[in-house]
């Protein structure tokens, strides 16, 4: 059985949010994508697993078959939807993943690539953004 480890916030959460994010908006800035940060990690003041969750949106299943040849290259390798519609899952090769210049990204992260508009992006969003409003229900 894995253990799963809770750490407090931690204020470097977001700061390595901002590279990832600014890693894929320049391999994917033809593709006009969104790219968002969910889950615990993105809630202030929120003890969380240490791993993020990141949102990379496309507005049309059309961009699906580009962005899984970028983020191939980047070093990720799709899983599919793993059961959740709208949502597909990548997986990271190593914790140099993604490749860009030769940085060692230190914080895990969990990546997914949502269609605009879908049910499971909706709750990722509304969900954090409750929290963020509501830091009363963190606590």
């Amino acid at each position: 059985m894995r253990k799963i480890i809770i750490e407090d916030y931690n204020p470097e959460w977001p700061e390595e949010f901002d590279e990832l994010k600014a890693v894929y908006m320049n391999s994917m800035k033809h593709l006009n994508i969104d790219v968002q940060h969910v889950g615990s990690t993105s809630i202030p003041g929120c003890a969380a697993k240490p791993i993020l969750d990141i949102d990379i949106i496309i507005d049309g299943l059309e961009k699906l078959t580009s962005v899984i040849d970028i983020l191939d290259k980047l070093g990720y390798t799709h899983q599919g939807d793993l059961g959740i519609e709208g949502r597909e899952a990548f997986k990271r090769a190593s914790s140099k993943v993604p490749y860009h210049n030769n940085k060692n990204y230190k914080f895990a992260h969990n990546l997914y690539v949502c269609v605009a508009g879908t049910v499971s992006l909706e709750n990722h969003l509304r969900f954090r953004d409750y929290l963020r409003d509501n830091i009363e229900a963190v606590h």
